[in-house]
C-alpha cells in the first residue's frame, strides 16, 4: 500500500481511471433499476426531456410550464446522457454518477497539494462511500453538480493562496476558480458562491488568525468574469419570461421554501444538522471528533483553517433555512475528509473528546439500525407486508454500513481487516439495494398504469389525472401534449364532460398513510384510510360511456399506498 501511495502522483490519470472504476462499483448497481422518486427526480428528468424535444437550451419547462426551480446546468448534463441513450431512469441519474466522480479525483488533487498523496486518495474514497453520497449519487437532482463545483472552486482557491511562490497572473488555478465560480451558480444558484466565501472569511477570522495572500486570489475579476458567463444564460433567461426567473426562482423557491419547514417537519435550528451530519458521514463520522479537533492548535495552520472553514460553512448558512434537508451540508464533506485523512490514515483516537464523538456516533448508528430492524421483523398488515423485502434489504443495509463497517474501521487493528470488510459490506448493500429497487418497481403505480396504456404507440395521448399529481405521471406517460393535473376529485365530472375525451383519467379512489396503518393496526384499531374517494368516483364515473381498472401501489413521495382508478372512454 505504501508503494502505491508513493506512485500516486505520477499517476494521475491512471488514479482518474481507478476512481471511475470505483464510483461505477458503488453507485451503477440498480441505479437503472430504481424507479424515478417522486417529486424532483421526474421534474428534472421531464423538464430536460421537453428541452430536448423543443430544442430550448435556456428556459426548462416541465409539462408545457416554466420550471424555475434550478438553473439550467443539470438539465445540460442530462441532456447529453440523452443524446446517447434516451430517457431513462441511468441516463437521467448518470450527471450525478459522473460528478462522484470527478469531485473525488478533485479532491485527490486538493489532498496531494495541501498534504500528500495518501492523503487525497483516501479523502477522495472517503467521500465517495459516505452515506449521503451514496444516496445522491444516484439520484437524478442537481445536488451533485452543484457540490462538484464548489470542491472546484476550493482546489482553486487553495492553489492561489497556499503555492510556495506567487503563481502567475490569470494561470490554470485562476481560470479553473473562474469556471467553478460560473457552473456553481448555473448548478445551483447563489449559494455555490455563498460557501466559498463564508469558508474564506471564517479562515481568516476567527479559526485561523494568520494573514494569508489574498490578492492572489484575484477575486474582483474572477467574480467579474464568471458573472458575465453566467449573464450569457442569465440575461436572456430574464428577458424570455419578463423577469418571473429571477422573480420565482429565487424569490420563491430560495427565499420563501427557506421560511416555511418543507412537509410540516419540526424545525430545531442549528441543532438538527449535527444530528443528520453523524449519520449522513457514516461510515466515517465515529472518527469526526479526530477529523475536527486532534492535532496541533489551529492558529498559525491557515492550510487546517481552510478546511475547517469549508466544512463549517454550509451548516452556517442552512442554520436557520427552514427546509432543512440533511444533504444541503453535503457542500462542506470534502473538506470533512480531507481533514479526516490530512496524515495519509485513519486517525487513532487518543483523545477523550474524539473518543466520545466516535461513541456518539456508533451509538447512534446502532440505534437507527435497531430501529430500522425492528421495524423491517415485525408481521405487519396489509398492505404494508407487500414492502417486506425492501423493509428487511434495507435493514440489511443500515447493518452493514451503519454498524459492520463503522465498528470495523474503529477498532480493527489490521489495515487489511479494514479493506477487506469495507468490499464485503459494499458488495452485500449493492446485492439488497438491487431487492429493494425490484420490489419498489412492483410496487409503483404509475409504473402499473404505464405497462397498462403503453404510451409509446399514442405519443399524442391526451392525459389527466384527479387527486393524484405526481410528476412521476408526466415522465412515464410522455405526450406530446400537457397533461392536465387537478389535485382536487372533485374537478373529475369536467374532466369526463370533455370534447374530445381524454384517452385515459388517472383518480384517487383510497390513499393510506403507512404510518397511520402501523399505529392502527399496533392499537388493534380498524385500518382506515386518509382518504376516500370512492362515492365521488362512483357518481362521476358513467359505466355506459367508461371502463375503469383499479391498480394499487406505493407512493414513495408522500409513504402512501395508493388505490387509483384509471378511466377509458369506451
Amino acid at each position: 500500500m505504501t508503494h502505491f501511495f508513493r506512485e500516486l502522483p505520477s499517476r494521475q490519470w491512471r488514479l482518474c481511471l481507478l476512481y471511475l472504476a470505483l464510483t461505477l462499483l458503488l453507485l451503477l448497481p440498480a441505479t437503472g433499476l430504481i424507479p424515478l422518486m417522486d417529486r424532483d427526480e421526474p421534474r428534472f428528468a421531464q423538464a430536460t426531456r421537453e428541452m430536448q424535444k423543443s430544442d430550448q437550451w435556456v428556459i426548462p419547462y416541465f409539462n408545457g410550464e416554466y420550471r424555475f426551480d434550478k438553473p439550467p446546468l443539470t438539465y445540460w448534463w442530462m441532456r447529453l446522457h440523452y443524446q446517447i441513450s434516451g430517457p431513462t431512469e441511468l441516463a437521467a441519474r448518470l450527471h450525478s454518477i459522473l460528478a462522484t466522480w470527478l469531485s473525488a479525483f478533485f479532491i485527490y488533487r486538493l489532498g496531494r497539494f495541501l498534504f500528500s498523496p495518501a492523503a487525497g486518495f483516501l479523502a477522495g474514497l472517503g467521500f465517495m462511500t459516505c452515506f449521503q453520497v451514496l444516496i445522491h449519487g444516484r439520484l437524478c437532482v442537481a445536488d451533485l453538480p452543484m457540490v462538484l463545483t464548489v470542491i472546484v472552486i476550493m482546489d482553486a482557491c487553495a492553489r492561489l493562496l497556499f503555492a510556495e511562490s506567487a503563481p502567475r497572473r490569470f494561470g490554470p488555478a485562476y481560470w479553473q476558480l473562474v469556471a467553478g465560480l460560473a457552473g456553481g451558480f448555473l448548478a445551483k444558484g447563489p449559494v455555490a458562491w455563498g460557501i466559498p466565501l463564508l469558508a474564506l472569511l471564517l479562515m481568516r477570522w476567527p479559526l485561523a488568525g494568520a494573514s494569508v495572500p489574498w490578492r492572489r486570489l484575484q477575486a474582483p475579476s474572477a467574480l467579474i468574469i464568471a458573472t458575465a458567463l453566467v449573464a450569457i444564460w442569465g440575461l436572456s433567461a430574464l428577458w424570455q419570461t419578463d423577469g418571473a426567473y429571477w422573480r420565482v426562482g429565487i424569490g420563491e423557491h430560495v427565499v420563501h421554501r427557506g421560511m416555511a419547514a418543507l412537509n410540516g417537519r419540526v424545525n430545531i435550528p442549528v441543532i438538527d444538522y449535527f444530528g443528520t451530519a453523524l449519520i449522513s458521514l457514516l461510515p466515517w463520522s465515529p472518527f469526526a471528533g479526530a477529523a475536527l479537533f486532534q492535532g496541533a492548535p489551529m492558529k498559525g495552520d491557515p492550510r487546517r483553517a481552510f478546511l475547517t472553514g469549508w466544512f463549517v460553512a454550509p451548516f452556517l448558512i442552512f442554520a436557520f433555512y427552514a427546509t432543512q434537508l440533511p444533504h444541503y451540508i453535503m457542500p462542506g464533506f470534502a473538506a470533512f475528509f480531507l481533514l479526516l485523512f490530512r496524515e495519509g490514515h485513519l486517525p487513532n483516537l487518543t483523545r477523550r473528546l474524539s473518543r466520545i464523538a466516535a461513541g456518539l456516533g456508533l451509538g447512534i448508528a446502532v440505534l437507527i439500525s435497531a430501529l430500522i430492524v425492528a421495524v423491517a421483523v415485525i408481521p405487519w398488515p396489509e398492505p404494508i407486508t407487500r414492502l417486506a423485502p425492501s423493509l428487511r434489504s434495507v435493514a440489511g443495509i443500515m447493518i452493514l454500513l451503519s454498524v459492520v463497517l463503522p465498528f470495523t474501521l474503529v477498532f480493527a487493528k489490521r489495515s487489511l481487516t479494514r479493506w477487506l470488510t469495507t468490499c464485503v459490506t459494499f458488495a452485500g448493500a449493492a446485492c439488497l439495494l438491487a431487492v429493494v429497487a425490484g420490489n419498489l418497481r412492483t410496487h409503483h403505480p404509475v409504473l402499473q398504469i404505464r405497462e397498462r396504456l403503453n404510451p409509446e404507440s399514442t405519443p399524442d395521448a391526451l392525459y389527466a389525472a384527479c387527486g393524484f399529481t405526481e410528476p412521476s405521471l408526466v415522465f412515464y406517460l410522455d405526450s406530446a401534449l400537457p397533461w392536465r393535473l387537478e389535485g382536487s376529485i372533485s374537478e373529475l365530472p369536467n374532466i369526463l364532460a370533455e370534447t374530445p375525451p381524454r384517452s385515459a383519467v388517472v383518480a384517487l379512489s383510497r390513499e393510506w398513510q403507512l404510518g397511520k396503518i402501523a399505529s392502527q393496526w399496533w392499537m388493534s384499531e380498524a385500518i382506515i384510510p386518509n382518504r376516500d374517494e370512492r362515492a365521488k368516483l362512483d357518481s362521476a364515473i358513467n359505466p355506459a360511456k367508461f371502463q375503469t381498472e383499479t391498480i394499487s401501489g406505493y407512493n414513495i413521495a408522500r409513504s402512501t399506498w395508493v388505490e387509483l382508478v384509471l378511466i377509458r372512454p369506451l
